[in-house]
């Protein structure tokens, strides 16, 4: 998973958190497969405050690294040791720098991949929590189709197909959601534009594209050629599930998804479907959208 796709998952959950948690509610972020790495945020006299699991409570031997130490101090954590974690207290109430803080926290003290994966150990609400994660299945793909009442069809990779009618005349666009990856933990959403609509050019779309990926973190749009020497934009979304999700948070995610490659394919809106791009070549004839 990569950095802003984390970033949005953490802040959907600690906007949540915020919202709900009472005195002493408390919340555990880690890393998938590593029990004692993780960073948790608690509430305290309305007040929200941080730690970073110091390694040293089930193998007081295995410290952090120095470089880490220091770089943890210059962020305001401060401790660890054994049995200890790295704390800081009077942290900003925003989830969204929470989130950032989150991954950067992560990050620092473990020295990890720009790519690894996230797991929510524990939410508590104080006598509230939230719904336990579910394994990730197709099952969970056709339950919410199903639940927003949108007709679908299933290919024969068992992926599903959905065709929407954009507002304003803006044409039909074909959504996927597909169970993709090893094991098919990997949640993959992405669109296919609606005939005749976008930039006329391959540089028009590249700078649509481009513009669009700055101001959004998902979905991330991109010009894709095709073998007959055209080319057309696709728009997609994934996130690896790996270590399951709550119907809630898959719910959202997709339905953020969904509504960003809308506003993307809209005529009306700012980067709506019949806006122009610019370039001096030949405009492209584009393959159709019927097709996975």
């Amino acid at each position: 998973m990569n950095t802003s796709d984390r970033t949005g998952l953490y802040q959907s959950l600690l906007t949540t958190f915020l919202a709900h948690a009472k005195e002493r509610g408390y919340i555990v972020i880690g890393v998938l497969g590593r029990s004692e790495e993780y960073v948790q945020f608690m509430v305290h006299d309305d007040r929200v405050s941080g730690e970073v699991g110091s390694r040293q409570w089930s193998e007081p031997e295995r410290p952090l690294p120095g470089a880490a130490v220091r770089a943890l101090g210059r962020l305001g954590f401060v401790g660890g040791g054994p049995e200890r974690n790295f704390a800081r207290d009077g942290l900003p109430r925003s989830a969204g720098k929470l989130a950032k803080l989150t991954d950067t926290l992560l990050r620092t003290a473990y020295d990890l991949d720009e790519d690894f994966s996230p797991v929510v150990h524990e939410i508590h609400l104080n006598d509230v929590t939230l719904p336990r994660a579910e394994p990730f299945t197709c099952e969970m793909i056709a339950a919410h189709l199903r639940d927003h009442a949108t007709h679908f069809l299933r290919d024969e990779d068992g992926d599903f197909r959905v065709e929407l009618n954009l507002p304003d005349g803006g044409g039909r666009i074909v959504l996927w959601f597909v169970a993709d990856g090893k094991d098919g933990q990997i949640y993959h959403v992405h669109a296919h534009p609606p005939e005749g609509q976008g930039p006329p050019t391959r540089t028009g779309a590249l700078e649509r594209c481009n513009t669009w990926n700055r101001l959004h973190r998902w979905p991330k749009a991109c010009v894709m050629d095709v073998e007959d020497g055209t080319w057309r934009i696709v728009l997609g979304a994934d996130i690896d599930l790996s270590p399951g999700i709550t119907r809630s948070l898959f719910d959202t995610f997709t339905e953020r998804t969904v509504g960003s490659m809308i506003e993307f394919w809209t005529p009306t809106t700012a980067g709506g479907g019949a806006s122009q791009g610019s370039g001096g070549e030949e405009p492209s004839h584009r393959q159709g959208t019927d097709g996975a």
